[in-house]
């Protein structure tokens, strides 16, 4: 007869920890967590920031329809019919165009940028016969977080604005 062996090893204690323990997870998913709240973070910012372009961008654009709209008109706008005493209110003599223009601009404004306004000033030089004019949309801008005017103090009014002046 042959001796009974036993082939199989016999289960020993274990020599070190293998794999991971809680306290190791539970720290790694506090770090993972503060990662993800700091890119929440920063997505936030960025989208703050992009709708601030894109209100930069609509201003720009409405600036330069009213020039399209001096240039098209431009006999008009050499005689101040496109001036706004304020931004709501022009001084128009003409056959109503530049009342209509006038008021289907301050409408764009009002429907595309948060508390916009516009202002149109144009003069003409008696001497050269030269119209210039000076056109300034401001808005509410909620994502302004620095000093724009340099005065020690973040923007309480956060108001922006696109000033431009052309020659007619």
């Amino acid at each position: 007869m042959y001796p009974i062996t036993h082939s199989a090893q016999t289960a020993k204690a274990p020599q070190g920890q293998s794999g991971f323990g809680l306290v190791e997870v539970l720290v790694s998913i506090v770090i993972v967590s503060i990662g993800l709240l700091g890119l929440a973070g920063l997505q936030t910012r960025a989208l703050q920031e992009n709708n601030a372009a894109y209100l930069r961008s609509q201003a720009s654009i409405l600036v330069y329809d009213m020039f399209e709209r001096l240039r098209s008109n431009s006999k008009y706008a050499a005689t101040n019919n496109y001036n706004t005493a304020t931004a709501t209110t022009a001084t128009t003599t003409d056959d109503g165009l530049a009342a209509t223009d006038l008021k289907d601009w301050q409408s764009e404004i009002t429907r595309t940028l948060p508390s916009g306004k516009g202002v149109v000033s144009c003069s003409t030089n008696a001497i050269t016969a030269v119209t210039m004019c000076d056109v300034t949309i401001s808005w509410y801008d909620l994502s302004v977080t620095e000093d724009l005017d340099d005065d020690g103090d973040i923007e309480d009014d956060r108001t922006l604005s696109i000033n431009m002046v052309a020659v007619l």
